[in-house]
Formats: C-alpha cells, structure tokens, sequence
C-alpha cells in the first residue's frame, strides 16, 4: 500500500492513508530506514539525513533545520546510490548551523522536491550537488541562493526560483 489512495479490503479508499514511521533520532546521524514519512511537523537534527539504497525519506509539510556546525561540508541530506528523497506541501529545509547545507544527490538515486523552500545558513549558500546519473525534479520551489549545480545532466527545474546572482553547473 502507498501513502495514497489506495484499495483495502476491495474498497477504494479516496482520503490519504496515514503511515507512521518517521523516526528521526534525538541527535546523531539519522539513517533512513525502508520508508519513511513525515508530516506536518518541526525536525531538528544535529548532523547528517543518509538516505541509503533502497530507501525513500517523504517529508510533507515538514520544516526540517540543520544545526550541524562541525562539519566543513555542512551537508544536511545525502541520497545515496538507489535511494529516494520526496519534498511536497510546503516543506521547508534550512540550517541554523554555521556551516553552508547541501543537498547531494548521489548517482543512481532521485529526489522530486516540490513546493518546497531551501534555505541557506546566515550569511551563506545552500548547495544542491547532483552527481552524474542521479534524477531530480524541482516543481513550484524556492531555491535560496543556490549556488552549484554538479553534473545535472538529468535535473529539471519547473516554475521555481533560484535566488542566487550566479549558478555554476559542471559536469565531470
């Protein structure tokens, strides 16, 4: 059964299933497990989201904040090889920490952000890092001073804006 509609029993239901399982750890390394969904709530964690093969993190109406400050990398979520990210409903991803949030999307995994806000950490960027081979799909979002695209030969952009006064998109 998906987190939609879906049938039960031989009935069509047509209001959204509730699935529990958004397990976020009080503090450390969140690792996703199988699937999880959040939503309509507040997450703060202190180091790294690793969404790894196999697993799909759903955040939906969800302000999520970073306060990792003891990395030079400062990433806030990793999608690992077969892994999957899906932003939607208002979502908001920020840092409170001193370091810059990524957003890196690793090859072989997705990620489908949509109405959703990247902020970055005062003053400073937020980096959306797409390795080559990875899919992503930007619909009706706010990118806040993103300023590097990596190797984005399969991302689109739909209807949203990037406030930044330059992107830098390479490929290796």
């Amino acid at each position: 059964m998906t987190p939609y509609d879906g049938y039960e029993n031989g009935t069509y239901i047509e209001d959204e299933l509730t699935i529990e399982g958004c397990n976020p750890p009080s503090s450390g390394r969140w690792n996703v497990n199988g699937l999880e969904v959040c939503r309509n709530r507040e997450i703060e964690f202190n180091e790294f989201i690793y969404v790894d093969s196999g697993d799909t993190l759903i955040l939906d109406n969800v302000t999520l904040i970073s306060s990792y400050t003891t990395s030079t990398s400062g990433t806030v979520i990793r999608v690992q090889n077969g892994g999957r990210l899906e932003t939607d409903n208002e979502t908001v991803i920020k840092s409170s920490g001193t370091q810059i949030p990524y957003l890196r999307v690793y090859t072989g995994s997705s990620a489908d952000i949509k109405n959703t806000t990247m902020l970055p950490s005062s003053p400073g960027r937020f980096r959306f890092y797409m390795s080559t081979g990875a899919t992503a799909n930007v619909t009706d979002s706010s990118l806040g001073y993103v300023s590097y695209f990596y190797g984005t030969s399969k991302t689109a952009i739909t209807n949203s804006y990037v406030n930044s006064p330059y992107i830098s998109v390479s490929y290796t």
